[in-house]
């Protein structure tokens, strides 16, 4: 007798109610319709239409022409002409020319820029900005053209020393 009993409970819950799973398919396709709409809505949201970036366009063209008219880009070069750059290479100063300079010399600036090498640590970062007393020191790091130029200036420079 609980042989039988056994073999009902197995044929009810292969004939079980298919309502249920109906409605679960029924939800997941509502999710992913609701979550498409979603995604498409946030990307129209975030992409402006063609108008906005012509109108973007024509304004930024028309606000350089003022700028320019009014002599603001003439102010403009006056201050490239007062920044000037340094590079702090194997603990020595250069100036764009690759002459060795001194901390006082650069002091005398404006506006310095100072380029370091790719691998300086922090620390010595630090310790750099500190010793300069400029208003404005910006630091930046030394593209590989510079770095090549002032590995062949150094170069050079060790050749004349030993001769």
């Amino acid at each position: 007798m609980g042989n039988v009993s056994t073999t009902n409970l197995a044929n009810v819950s292969a004939v079980s109610d298919t309502s249920t799973q109906a409605m679960t398919e029924v939800a997941l396709g509502l999710s992913m319709a609701f979550f498409s709409i979603l995604i498409i809505a946030l990307l129209s949201m975030q992409m402006p239409s063609n108008e906005i970036k012509e109108q973007t366009k024509t304004n930024a063209i028309k606000d350089t022409i003022e700028v320019s008219s009014d002599g603001a880009a003439a102010a403009q070069g006056t201050v490239a002409d007062q920044m000037t750059i340094v590079f702090y290479y194997q603990q020595r100063l250069f100036d764009t020319d690759l002459h060795e300079i001194t901390i006082t010399q650069a002091n005398e600036a404006k506006h310095l820029v100072l380029a370091l090498p790719p691998n300086t640590d922090l620390k010595t970062a630090i310790s750099l900005q500190k010793k300069f007393s400029v208003k404005q020191l910006s630091m930046s790091q030394i593209d590989n053209q510079w770095l090549a130029a002032l590995q062949k200036s150094n170069l050079t420079a060790v050749n004349a020393d030993t001769k």
